[in-house]
C-alpha cells in the first residue's frame, strides 16, 4: 500500500499531517487503584482533514491497535505536547525495494 502510492509534490507540501496534543490523567479510583490514563486528542484545526499523503494513518492506526500493538510515543508521553502521527520503522523488501511492513508513532513536534 504505501509502496503504491505517489506523491503530489504540492499537495506533499501543503499537508499538515495528523496533529494530536497529549493529556494524561493520574488518580485514585474509589477502590484505592492508582490509575494513570493518556490520551491523545486529535486537533483538528491544526490536522490535514485528508489527503493521498496522510488519509491513510486513521485506518493504520486503527489496525496496529486492533491486532494487540502498542502506539510508539516518541520521546515519551509529556502531558500538553503536541505530537503527529507518522509513519515508522519502514522496511522494504530486498528483493524488489517493495515497502512492505511499517507502523505509525507518535512524535513530538518541537514548537517554537
Amino acid at each position: 500500500m504505501l509502496g503504491e502510492i505517489t506523491f503530489d509534490t504540492e499537495e506533499k507540501e501543503s499537508c499538515k499531517g495528523q496533529v494530536y496534543r497529549c493529556h494524561t490523567n493520574r488518580f485514585v479510583n474509589s477502590s484505592g487503584s492508582y490509575v494513570e490514563k493518556t490520551t491523545m486528542r486529535k486537533l483538528k484545526t491544526k490536522s490535514c482533514r485528508g489527503c493521498e499523503t496522510c488519509g491513510y494513518l486513521d485506518d493504520d492506526l486503527r489496525e496496529q491497535l486492533s491486532y494487540g500493538e502498542g502506539i510508539d510515543i516518541r520521546p515519551s508521553v509529556c502531558d500538553g505536547e503536541v505530537y503527529r502521527l507518522m509513519v515508522v520503522d519502514v522496511s522494504t523488501d530486498w528483493e524488489t525495494g517493495i515497502v512492505d511492513d511499517w507502523s505509525v508513532a507518535f512524535v513530538l513536534i518541537e514548537e517554537d
